[in-house]
């Protein structure tokens, strides 16, 4: 009897287990895939020359505080 018990608790909670596991998985990838679809976004934009920041500009190329002639 105990054995048929052990086997009806594998039996219903096993594949819950999995389940919850398999969604835990599907959830992570979900989120890897969104995070680097983002990041090849970010990463073409800067290919395609998108705005510069003040910290990145080299200074020939930030704007010109000489004063005028």
């Amino acid at each position: 009897m105990s054995l048929l018990v052990f086997a009806l608790m594998v039996a219903i909670v096993l594949p819950i287990v999995l389940m919850f596991w398999l969604l835990k998985v599907a959830v992570l990838l979900v989120v890897l895939a969104v995070r680097l679809l983002f990041m090849g976004v970010v990463l073409i934009f800067d290919m395609l020359g998108g705005e510069q920041s003040e910290e990145d500009a080299s200074p020939a190329e930030s704007r010109d505080d000489r004063p005028l002639p």
